[in-house]
């Protein structure tokens, strides 16, 4: 017998949905996608930023490397990091110890794994042998800010490397050592000195008497080019001694013979000093103070409008502050080189090592890593021979 059911059956026909009921698949799903791109984009990012992969050596003649991290901080660079001047310390005086370095660093050489093959880079080496060495070369690709890029490397350990690339002007934005005789052209010679020459990897400028950059005099002798667009640092070393007052030298960021802002080693009433000036609309104001060096390198920083100075008597691994920061409004202003005497006797200046670059604070840091040899060669099958089985019958 069958037995019919007294439960009626639940319909839902004609009974709404909540609108956001409803909608729920179609959010559900738009996320899922969202979160699958996401990862998608994170991945290649990963991939595009990651080291060298295992067993990737450029060359075998060359015995260790070290693999650098260059990291920025949160703040972006205008125009992205790609033709950045990185820069990373190495002991490089350890490594010439240890017999695992040429005494010239010549095999110190500067990589980028470029995700699927090694580019050797252009590279500055300062203070080669010492423990506080300075590697210097050109960021190839932008990195986020808070990022990090480590496809850098140094490698180095081949007593048989020849000279390395190092053209100045791949490593930074602006750049001259002086060294092929004849002025580049980037430079202009506004009111040359009558004795003046690039020889010896230096441009060596012979002071005129009675002449100065101050006030509204403007006769003294100025060589100038470009600024890099934005914030920048700006070096050079410089080489003499003033031996009497009046006598000085040195770097300007340059607006104009009427407004500019340098860094001047002179002969002071009580001896040699620095001399930070600055000149805004033919007005000049002084920031003296008693000194001594020579070679000595200075440097200027313009960091976002914000103008500094300082010096170093060790190569450039430490710097002292030289007079007071100024906030300064010059808009496309030119870097600039200049020596002269406003007395009666004069000296002779030499310069060398000019070279600016693009600035961000804070920069970011590029660090080196452990050292790495290469890796062991992968082993061959070498074929075994098969024992050879006579019969004999009988």
């Amino acid at each position: 017998m069958r037995v019919r059911s007294t439960r009626r059956p639940t319909s839902t026909r004609g009974v709404a949905r909540p609108r956001f009921a409803r909608s729920i698949p179609r959010t559900l799903f738009a996320l899922t996608a969202a979160a699958i791109l996401l990862t998608v984009a994170l991945s290649a990012r990963q991939q595009l930023l990651a080291s060298a992969p295992p067993g990737e050596w450029w060359d075998l003649a060359y015995a260790y490397r070290q693999n650098v991290a260059v990291t920025t901080s949160a703040v972006s660079q205008p125009g992205g990091y790609a033709g950045y001047t990185a820069q990373v310390s190495v002991d490089t005086a350890a490594l010439v110890t240890a017999a695992k370095l040429q005494a010239g660093c010549d095999d110190l050489r500067a990589l980028w794994w470029n995700g699927s093959g090694w580019q050797e880079l252009d590279r500055i080496v300062d203070r080669c042998n010492t423990a506080s060495s300075t590697v210097w070369f050109q960021l190839q690709t932008d990195i986020a800010p808070s990022s990090s890029d480590d496809n850098y490397y140094l490698y180095y350990g081949n007593p048989a490397a020849g000279a390395p690339p190092a053209d100045g002007a791949s490593v930074f934005a602006a750049y001259d050592g002086f060294d092929d005789g004849s002025l580049d052209p980037a430079w202009t010679a506004l009111r040359p000195p009558s004795s003046w020459s690039e020889s010896a990897g230096t441009l060596n400028v012979t002071m005129d008497t009675g002449i100065d950059l101050a006030g509204g005099t403007n006769s003294a002798p100025v060589f100038y080019r470009p600024a890099p667009a934005g914030s920048y640092e700006v070096r050079a070393t410089q080489s003499g001694t003033p031996a009497d007052v009046g006598q000085k030298g040195g770097l300007l960021a340059y607006q104009g013979d009427d407004d500019y802002f340098a860094l001047f080693h002179e002969g002071l009433g009580s001896g040699e000093g620095l001399n930070v000036e600055t000149e805004i609309g033919g007005v000049t104001t002084t920031d003296q103070s008693a000194w001594s060096g020579d070679p000595v390198v200075l440097r200027l920083l313009n960091d976002g409008g914000t103008y500094s100075a300082a010096t170093s008597t060790d190569g450039g691994a430490t710097f002292s502050a030289a007079g007071a920061p100024q906030a300064l409004s010059f808009s496309g202003e030119a870097l600039a080189l200049t020596a002269y005497s406003t007395g009666a006797t004069g000296t002779a200046y030499a310069f060398d090592e000019f070279r600016a670059r693009r600035y961000v604070s804070p920069e970011p840091s590029a660090v080196a890593g452990l050292e790495e040899t290469p890796p062991a060669p992968t082993p061959t099958d070498t074929p075994t021979d098969t024992p050879t089985h006579t019969s004999t019958s009988t």
